[in-house]
C-alpha cells in the first residue's frame, strides 16, 4: 500500500470517528464550530441548553458575584423591573414576606437587636414632645413626597451609617418613602428621586 493510500485511509477513519462524535455530542460540536468561526466563547457556551443552570449549581458563589456585578451595571433597569414586578404581584410579595418573617423569627429578632444596638451605640435621643413638635414644624407631611400620610421617624443619616437618634437627625416620612430610602442619606435619596 502506498503512502498516499495510508494517509487517505487514516483520514477516512478520522472522518468516521468525527461524525460519530458529532452525533453523540451535538451541542459540543456546535460550540466547537462556532468558536472556530470567531464567535465568542460565552455566546457559544450559553447557547447550550441547561449549561448555565448546571454551571450555577456547581458554582453558587461565582454565580452570586456575577449576578451582583450585573445588577450593579444595570441599576435603572433592575429598579424599573422590580417596581413593575411589585405592582403586578403586590399581594403575593407581601404574603411571601410575611411568611418569611414567620419562619425566620430568630433572624428577624437578631436584625432588630443589631439595629437597637447601633442606635444605642450611635447615641442621641429625643422625646415624644420633640417628635410631635418636629412634625408640626414640617406641616405633618412626609418630607420626601409631601403627602399627608401616617408618618414614621426617619433618620436623615441612617443608623447603619453612623447616624444618631438625636432630633436634628430625625424627620417625618411616610412608610413607603422610609422603606424606599433604605440605607441612603436623605440627600442621596432625594437626588435619586429627582434623577428618576
Amino acid at each position: 500500500m502506498t503512502y498516499e493510500m495510508t494517509q487517505l485511509r487514516k483520514y477516512a477513519n478520522h472522518l468516521v470517528r468525527l461524525y460519530a462524535w458529532r452525533m453523540a455530542h451535538p451541542w459540543l460540536a456546535y460550540v466547537r464550530r462556532t468558536r472556530r468561526r470567531g464567535r465568542s466563547r460565552r455566546i457559544a457556551w450559553t447557547s447550550v441548553p441547561g449549561y448555565y443552570s448546571r454551571w450555577a449549581q456547581a458554582h453558587p458563589v461565582s454565580r452570586r458575584a456575577s449576578y451582583a456585578r450585573w445588577r450593579a451595571k444595570n441599576k435603572e433597569r433592575m429598579r424599573a423591573y422590580d417596581a413593575a414586578r411589585y405592582r403586578r404581584d403586590r399581594d403575593r410579595i407581601i404574603a411571601a414576606n410575611a411568611e418569611w418573617h414567620r419562619k425566620n423569627r430568630a433572624r428577624v429578632r437578631l436584625r432588630q437587636a443589631t439595629r437597637i444596638q447601633n442606635i444605642r451605640g450611635n447615641g442621641g435621643r429625643h422625646t415624644s414632645a420633640e417628635w410631635l413638635a418636629k412634625c408640626a414644624l414640617l406641616g405633618h407631611v412626609c418630607v420626601y413626597c409631601g403627602e399627608a400620610r401616617p408618618l414614621a421617624r426617619d433618620h436623615k443619616i441612617p443608623v447603619a451609617r453612623g447616624g444618631s437618634s438625636d432630633i436634628t437627625n430625625i424627620v417625618p416620612a411616610c412608610g413607603s418613602c422610609n422603606s424606599a430610602k433604605k440605607h441612603q442619606t436623605a440627600a442621596e435619596f432625594l437626588a435619586r428621586r429627582r434623577a428618576a
